[in-house]
């Protein structure tokens, strides 16, 4: 998607910068939430089976941390001088 999304985000007048480290941050976010989530099963697949770790602890965890990735890039939105 970046190399698709780039020319169009330097067509319609957005700072290179500040594009791409919101594309970034999104993707971030976007390993750690489902549909897709490839970091949950990661982890699910790197956990011991003997200590019986499911997928709905692993999302449970990571709900501050995704939380904070959105405050983030809610910040980077509306204070792009933070990204400069």
């Amino acid at each position: 998607m970046v190399p698709i999304k780039t020319p169009i985000g330097h067509t319609l007048g957005f700072d290179p910068v500040r594009f791409a480290v919101m594309t970034r941050v999104n993707l971030q976010m976007s390993f750690l939430t489902t549909p897709f989530a490839g970091a949950l099963f990661f982890v699910r697949g790197a956990a011991a089976p003997e200590l019986g770790i499911t997928i709905a602890d692993i999302i449970r965890g990571i709900i501050p941390f995704v939380i904070l990735i959105m405050v983030g890039l809610t910040l980077c939105a509306v204070l792009p001088e933070l990204i400069n």
